[in-house]
């Protein structure tokens, strides 16, 4: 029978808290990754002129290829959507009261843990 010798190596704790923080920081830039949901899109929406927030009312709708979807409030002033869905996608915004806001080409990139998210300023005209 073969006798085995087990040699444990010493590990100084601040070169193991090193390696654990390598490990953890590996999924993102500035630190470990989250089970969070990100918008790939953020839509400021203001009126034009005053520049007072104005997405109270507003519909935003993006759409990529086949795939269609209505933006929802994110917070006072902001609409949102693409939730870690990278792509390129063409925006409408619209309210009453307002002409609509069009643009195409708005690029949303994946990122190492979520959806490197695009925020937009949209100036909407009352009409």
């Amino acid at each position: 029978m073969t006798d085995r010798i087990h040699t444990r190596l010493p590990v100084r704790p601040d070169a193991l808290l090193a390696i654990s923080l390598l490990l953890l920081s590996a999924c993102g830039e500035s630190g470990p990754c989250t089970t969070s949901v990100e918008p790939g899109i953020v839509v400021e929406v203001r009126e034009a002129g005053t520049n007072l927030p104005a997405a109270d009312g507003a519909t935003g709708l993006i759409m990529e290829r086949l795939y269609t979807e209505t933006l929802r409030q994110d917070g006072p002033g902001a609409l949102a959507g693409a939730d870690e869905r990278p792509g390129t996608y063409a925006l409408s915004v619209s309210k009453l009261g307002y002409g609509t806001f069009d643009t195409t080409g708005i690029q949303v990139k994946s990122g190492s843990c979520h959806v490197q998210t695009v925020t937009l300023q949209v100036f909407l005209q009352p009409t």
